[in-house]
């Protein structure tokens, strides 16, 4: 795109006419936008590919995660992998573009109720909500939170994945500030209780509010990072180098770079360990954002990610785009033939293989679909020896009880001990 500005800009400079100008243009654009929806069926498909992974694992663990869902496109799922096991939820999943790889905290922000946000990167631990923060739905992706400026913070995980002591780093994260936020801090990793952070991204406040990147070690570092407007969604994303580059984008261009110097990353006061928090500084949860109004935000958060690598340029873009992605799943039952094969309608239902049908879209067009067979290949051993509860057991059971379908008289399975054990 800059080699076409400036071959119009010279095209303009010796006259040429503005037909010719336009002509490219328009000759231009359809390609362009063929880009993008190549773009977005790529990343679509690596998502769906991803989910259909995940619930290859999800049915190896047991078989029975899959036959326990209900069968049919009206039954959609996805699957919560900040939890392990992973665990089957109702609905569709909705995330934003960008590279899902290499996360060490990733907080969507997506649930729309309760006190804890999960995150989806490595630690898996939620974020717990605290004060005055609440759920939004005028977001970049579905829901975001609203931080109400006094003493509001979400507090997340203290793993070492979270830390910076040079090498590669990525934080990534969208922001509708308040024009009467009086400045805060957006994302705050500390070292320790004694005033020491690792990491800082701080927004002025005001209408036009200037944002900031703060590091430490055993030495400090700032950078000015540009201004944004409040009352619109603005992306924010810091890349952080090995070499101690640092460059600053806002919403997909780059705004600054710069360089920490910091070769020393051990903090003077000691390392604590202490949890990241958004919309807050130490000492936060139930404490006051250090006693200062200032130190905490006022404004929209949404979509907050740190890489353990660096983005390039253009992924950096991707995540500007705030394209919405959303994927989930639904299983149908398969029957065999006579011969064992698998018919498209009709045969005999078998309880060992299911359909999966992944789901996948973005923006308005039209749902895109990916589908696998899935058959139990791992036999399973059921033992049973409680026959107390008597006959009437009619349907098919995952789990072990104490009861059966029928018996004849002759049997005493009330004071009679007996096992029997199935493999399958």
């Amino acid at each position: 795109m800059r080699k076409g500005q400036s071959l119009i800009e010279i095209l303009i400079s010796v006259a040429i006419g503005a037909i010719f100008i336009l002509g490219v243009i328009a000759a231009i654009a359809p390609a362009l936008k063929g880009n993008k929806d190549v773009e977005n069926l790529q990343m679509g498909a690596a998502l769906a590919n991803g989910l259909m992974e995940n619930i290859q694992v999800f049915s190896e663990s047991d078989w029975h995660n899959l036959t326990s869902l209900a069968t049919g496109s009206s039954n959609l799922y996805h699957l919560n992998t900040g939890k392990s096991p992973f665990v089957a939820a109702t609905g569709t999943e909705a995330t934003l573009s960008g590279p899902l790889d290499s996360l060490a905290g990733f907080w969507k922000f997506d649930e729309g109720s309760g006190t804890s946000t999960l995150d989806l990167g490595s630690s898996g631990i939620a974020g717990v909500l605290y004060n005055d923060v609440a759920w939004a739905t005028s977001s970049k992706s579905r829901y975001a939170l609203s931080f109400g400026g006094s003493t509001a913070q979400v507090v997340g995980s203290s793993i070492s994945g979270l830390k910076y002591q040079g090498g590669d780093m990525t934080i990534s994260l969208w922001i509708k500030a308040d024009a009467t936020d009086d400045g805060g801090n957006l994302v705050s990793k500390p070292w320790n209780g004694g005033g020491e952070y690792n990491y800082r991204i701080t927004s002025s406040g005001g209408t036009t509010s200037t944002l900031a990147l703060n590091l430490s070690g055993a030495t400090s570092y700032v950078l000015d990072g540009g201004s944004i407007p409040a009352g619109s969604w603005h992306h924010i994303a810091v890349v952080l180098y090995s070499s101690s580059s640092v460059n600053f984008y806002i919403d997909g261009s780059l705004s600054v770079s710069g360089t920490s110097g910091i070769s020393n990353w051990a903090p003077n006061s000691g390392d604590a360990n202490a949890k990241i928090v958004m919309g807050c500084i130490y000492p936060y949860e139930s404490n006051n954002c250090a006693g200062s109004t200032a130190q905490d935000f006022k404004g929209l958060l949404d979509d907050v990610r740190i890489y353990r690598r660096v983005l390039s340029a253009s992924e950096v873009k991707t995540l500007a785009n705030g394209v919405e992605f959303s994927r989930s799943f639904y299983l149908a039952d398969v029957g065999r033939d006579g011969s064992g094969k698998i018919v498209l309608s009709g045969g005999t239902n078998d309880p060992s293989t299911k359909k999966v049908i992944v789901n996948y879209l973005w923006g308005t067009v039209p749902t895109s679909t990916m589908s696998e067979y899935l058959t139990r290949s791992k036999d399973r051993v059921y033992t049973q020896t409680d026959w107390s509860g008597g006959s009437g057991q009619t349907s098919a059971t995952t789990s072990i009880n104490s009861r059966f379908a029928s018996s004849t008289s002759n049997v005493d399975y009330a004071s009679t001990t007996g096992s029997i054990t199935i493999q399958f």
